[in-house]
């Protein structure tokens, strides 16, 4: 059995991941938030899963609960609302020998700080993997898997939120968070060789569900920057829609 311990836990992805670990009895899970009571409330709300559920009080930017939670797991993932906990945890994985896989928000800042760790992760051979999920990894992945198949020059990606936000229920601290990650976005994208920066700079796309075109604001995700500065596209940028008011 193989255990992962997920920060985050309380989350509206964290606890999604949770609950899809515990489904599958390979798994054990250390679940990791910063209040007791949120705990409290993600164990009322999953299915008994007796001793496969461990949870533990643990703010990321405090390394000694950090260090307990993660002491013999096999994967840490980073699920918290703060891109900062995405370099922390990775350090803190990378010091205990633990593979770490993270779902925050791409920027430029947490990109430089997980680059200076690959030293000693290829040192210890455990793997550090951020920008996961839908939103930011798959663009990237979707850009390269397509570059496989065809010559390719211009990758225009578009994504819609199909939410009502204010029935997520989230955390006032998760709220802040995600008002500061939006707030620190970088409009930019690439075109015709030349990067251009604005949020009026927005692209249509149909997303076939009848709604016709929606208008999509860009938003820089490092991988595809990273996939612009190998100088194989001339055009390319990530595009989104559906945040609302």
């Amino acid at each position: 059995m193989r255990t992962i311990a997920v920060f985050g836990a309380t989350g509206q992805t964290g606890r999604r991941i949770c609950r899809l670990l515990l489904d599958d009895r390979e798994f054990s899970v250390v679940a990791c938030s910063r209040t007791r009571e949120r705990l409290d409330e993600l164990c009322a709300s999953l299915p008994d899963a007796g001793d496969r559920l461990r949870v533990e009080v643990a703010d990321v930017q405090v390394p000694d609960p950090v260090a307990r939670a993660i002491d013999g797991v096999d994967l840490v993932v980073g699920a918290t609302s703060r891109w900062q906990d995405g370099p922390a945890l990775a350090a803190a994985a990378v010091e205990g020998s633990t593979d770490y896989c993270g779902i925050h928000l791409s920027n430029a800042e947490k990109w430089a700080k997980l680059r200076a760790l690959e030293d000693s992760s290829r040192e210890r051979e455990v793997t550090i993997i951020d920008d996961c999920g839908t939103h930011p990894g798959l663009p990237g992945v979707m850009i390269r898997a397509m570059a496989e198949r065809v010559p390719l020059r211009t990758a225009w990606i578009g994504a819609r939120f199909d939410l009502e936000w204010d029935r997520l229920g989230l955390a006032p601290e998760t709220v802040a968070d995600f008002v500061t990650e939006i707030e620190r976005t970088d409009p930019s994208f690439l075109e015709e060789g030349e990067w251009r920066r604005g949020y009026g700079k927005s692209r249509h796309f149909d997303f076939g569900d009848g709604d016709g075109d929606r208008v999509c604001t860009p938003m820089l995700l490092e991988e595809v920057r990273e996939l612009a500065d190998e100088g194989r596209l001339e055009s390319t940028g990530f595009f989104i829609a559906g945040f609302g008011p």
